[in-house]
């Protein structure tokens, strides 16, 4: 399944919801998608790629290919994507400062809410 796109996902997703919850069982999605960067920070991780293949995957951007869906399908207005948007950005932003100002963690209390007491 194409991992990029968010609403053949979201559908397959629900799919097999229903038919877990309707004793079914389980159900393995998979989704390929693309990394656009490394595997960690300050991992380049895009060396061994052509820029055409980037260039393409990001044609592709779920995100853009979701809210081009959204608008094509008349259901939600342009500016009302532009409002999320501007929303989820300064939601990130104050996640961001929050972080930053918030004071550094005890070293002991590394393991606290990780392993069973």
């Amino acid at each position: 399944m194409d991992g990029n796109d968010a609403v053949a996902v979201y559908e397959a997703a629900g799919e097999a919801i229903g038919r877990a919850r309707d004793g079914g069982g389980p159900t393995l999605l998979e989704c390929k998608t693309y990394r656009y960067v490394g595997h960690h920070e300050g991992d380049p991780g895009t060396d061994y790629r052509t820029k055409e293949e980037f260039e393409s995957w990001k044609r592709r951007d779920p995100l853009k290919v979701f809210q081009q869906q959204v608008a094509a399908s008349g259901r939600v207005a342009p500016e009302e994507l532009r409002k999320v948007e501007a929303e989820t950005e300064e939601w990130l932003q104050d996640a961001v400062e929050f972080a930053r100002t918030s004071p550094e963690p005890i070293a002991n209390t590394v393991l606290d809410h990780v392993w069973p007491e």
